[in-house]
């Protein structure tokens, strides 16, 4: 005997659950808690508390988390304490209707476009948002409030703000997990959630997926239909609960519940299809066990409806066991629910009053996560802005230089010096620069036991660096004075007239090691050698054209 948990969820920070449609700077989401994530939760509580055992490999476990015995149905918005269910895709609307209903919230007459012709007046509703209860004459209609927020990625080398759109937090889902083998531990478990806190969903660093679970309650009845068997005579309604993905005879994904699968399930002769009022969604997701994206399929989007006219006689008993299994693949995650009902009588359609939200009092003060995340955003801004500084400073040197008299090869050298010393520690670097200064003065100097072509080449070299400016200094003074200070963090900010950067009592400054600021000075010293050599060997090739 098939018995489902209910879970009452309330949202305690913004839920990102993945939708269709997102963009590289724009993902939207669903506005429903999915199968999948509450699984996924699940599975990785029952694994943390025995971290023995390998449900790949246990026949019982695969059996119960793989293979179906445990079934995740959706979190739907609650509804009056109950379990809401899609927006019906079958109803019309007039025009003029649609605008009263959308402009002044007044409930409108709708038509079943399943049973009835649909003139040119008449809009169809979205299957969008969802209701408490199908049987009234009057149906309401509410929707998940969403909400949406800009963050920024600190993980490339340029800064790029992106958009999460999120199911807001303080609202209340009703989720539901369905047992086909109930034993003592499995009971034990999923009654254990009680006033627990889960997480679900993604971007959880980042402020999302909290939630609590409020209360479990355990019964019998299917969630879809309830206790009570209706009566059919010879037609019926297929009302998709969730999205279905669902194949044909020969294996092709359908859009459409096919006639074969639903005769076999209900037990009847044979199914044919009237009428149908379907929208389709492409399937999202990502599984964090596996560190990819789950495959994109087509599926038949929650709310559609069919409409189906049946020969023979409805087993109940193989229909019943039919709607507890549901059917299609992905079933484990929450796909391929439906309910099976005699007839559409819905005649007016009305907006439901906002539902309740709680809200949590903050004193705003930052958590480590947050304070790690204004730490992360502060660097990079201060990062930016140095380069920027530094980049300037590269056409500012650039234009005061006058170093005609070094030469090509020698640039050559220095631009080798610069990329050797940044890959190593600063201590180390300016040592080996210092060294090298050093080298040339005294080859500059020695005389002894040299020729005299040696000789000169040697004071050439020393003179061609002492005698090169940028700006008023000898070039060789200034690349000397800049390297002793190349590691200095308060002399780059101050020589480059940056603002002190401070958020939420963070300075950004102090954010900054020696090591990145000495790796910044010396790409600096590399680049500016590196265009005056471009500039020197572009205007040797025109000297030698003309």
């Amino acid at each position: 005997m098939t018995v489902y948990y209910y879970y009452e969820l309330k949202t305690l920070q913004p839920l990102k659950m993945g939708g269709t449609g997102s963009q590289a700077d724009n993902e939207t989401a669903l506005d429903y808690i999915a199968g999948s994530a509450l699984r996924g939760a699940f599975i990785g509580a029952y694994v943390r508390e025995k971290p023995e055992i390998q449900l790949c490999r246990d026949s019982l476990m695969r059996k119960r988390w793989l293979e179906g015995d445990l079934r995740f149905l959706n979190g739907y918005i609650s509804i009056d304490g109950q379990r809401s269910r899609p927006f019906p895709a079958c109803l019309c609307m007039t025009k003029n209707n649609r605008k009263l209903f959308s402009e002044q919230n007044q409930p409108a007459p709708v038509v079943n476009s399943l049973d009835h012709l649909i003139g040119e007046q008449m809009e169809r509703l979205p299957a969008a948002g969802f209701i408490s209860d199908w049987t009234a004459e009057q149906i309401t209609w509410h929707q998940t409030k969403m909400t949406a927020k800009l963050h920024i990625n600190l993980q490339g080398e340029q800064t790029r703000l992106y958009r999460y759109e999120a199911i807001a937090a303080g609202q209340t889902f009703i989720a539901v997990v369905a047992v086909d083998h109930e034993d003592d531990e499995i009971k034990t478990f999923l009654q254990s959630f009680t006033n627990k806190i889960i997480y679900l969903g993604g971007s959880k660093s980042n402020g999302y997926g909290k939630c609590r679970v409020i209360s479990v309650t355990r019964r019998t009845e299917n969630p879809e239909y309830g206790d009570n068997w209706p009566v059919f005579s010879q037609t019926l309604y297929v009302y998709c609960l969730s999205d279905i993905i669902v194949r044909d005879e020969k294996g092709r994904l359908s859009s459409r519940i096919p006639e074969h699968i639903l005769a076999a399930g209900l037990g009847v002769d044979k199914a044919f299809l009237e009428s149908a009022a379907v929208q389709t969604i492409t399937t999202d997701g990502f599984n964090q066990k596996w560190g990819a994206r789950l495959p994109k399929q087509q599926a038949i989007r929650k709310g559609s409806i069919f409409k189906f006219r049946y020969e023979g006689n409805i087993d109940q008993s193989k229909a019943e066991q039919f709607l507890h299994q549901g059917i299609g693949e992905r079933r484990v995650d929450g796909f391929g629910r439906i309910a099976l009902l005699p007839d559409m009588k819905v005649e007016l359609v009305g907006k439901g009053e906002a539902l309740p939200m709680s809200r949590q009092v903050s004193d705003f003060r930052l958590n480590q996560e947050e304070l790690r995340q204004v730490q992360q955003m502060l660097k990079r801004v201060m990062m930016q802005r140095i380069r920027a500084g530094l980049e300037n400073r590269i056409l500012e040197w650039s234009q005061d230089s006058d170093d005609k008299a070094i030469s090509s090869s020698q640039l050559a050298q220095w631009m080798d010096l610069f990329n050797r010393a940044k890959g190593l520690a600063p201590d180390a670097g300016k040592a080996e620069i210092e060294q090298y200064i050093l080298y040339l003065e005294k080859r500059g100097k020695e005389q002894k036991g040299k020729s005299e072509e040696t000789e000169r080449a040697n004071q050439r070299v020393l003179h061609s660096l002492r005698d090169a400016r940028i700006g008023k200094k000898p070039w060789l003074e200034q690349i000397h004075s800049y390297i002793r200070q190349a590691d200095d963090v308060d002399e780059l900010i101050h020589s480059l007239q940056l603002p002190e950067l401070s958020i939420a009592g963070q300075e950004a400054k102090v954010l900054l090691s020696k090591e990145e600021v000495y790796c910044l000075n010396m790409e600096m010293l590399y680049q500016y050698v590196r265009e005056r050599r471009r500039l020197a060997n572009f205007k040797k090739q025109r000297r030698q054209k003309v």
